[in-house]
């Protein structure tokens, strides 16, 4: 997260590369700005997700209004709905599951049809680790580990999916079972 310190008393604005959680007080618009939407509030509790060309913003509560940066078009989400920018797409707004969009402020990771590399790449910034994971398929996976050990993340991630994996220093070996 990045922010003009000279102009902030001006314009509310930060922008954000990441996961973040905001809590904004009433007052002046306050704009998160990710590489494919802008958010704006006045005051609310917004979660924004901006990472490999996905935007992601979940309203907790209040109400925001989020533009695409590319079409200019926009959408405006009142508590309990997201929507995403995909291919510099926006969606229409649908119903989120409200623990799920701030669990990750407390180490919890839920999933729901999620490509497994995506899932994999959670556990990598989570953990610090590097994952290796080939697999001639696309598959999805659909379910939770958290941040407190990465045995757990792995086991609650692989076994469902019949692949086993091999921890050595900070790398990890994922395969399919045999």
């Amino acid at each position: 997260i990045s922010y003009n310190k000279v102009l902030w008393t001006v314009t509310r604005k930060v922008f954000i590369n990441g996961e973040a959680l905001f809590k904004v007080k009433k007052g002046k618009q306050f704009d998160v700005v990710a590489d494919l939407a802008t958010t704006s509030v006045m005051g609310t509790t917004f979660d924004v997700y901006a990472r490999g060309g996905k935007v992601k913003v979940s309203c907790i509560e209040g109400q925001v209004s989020v533009q695409s940066n590319r079409s200019k078009s926009k959408v405006i989400l009142t508590a309990g709905h997201n929507t995403q920018v995909i291919n510099q797409v926006l969606s229409a707004p649908e119903v989120a599951i409200k623990h799920d969009e701030i669990a990750w402020t407390f180490g919890e990771f839920y999933f729901t049809n999620c490509a497994l590399n995506e899932v994999f790449k959670e556990v990598e910034r989570q953990f610090n680790v590097e994952i290796t994971f080939r697999c001639a398929e696309k598959r999805f996976y659909t379910g939770y580990f958290n941040a407190k050990s990465l045995n757990d993340a792995l086991r609650l991630i692989c076994l469902p999916m019949d692949l086993s994996y091999n921890i050595t220093e900070k790398s990890i070996e994922i395969k399919q079972k045999q």
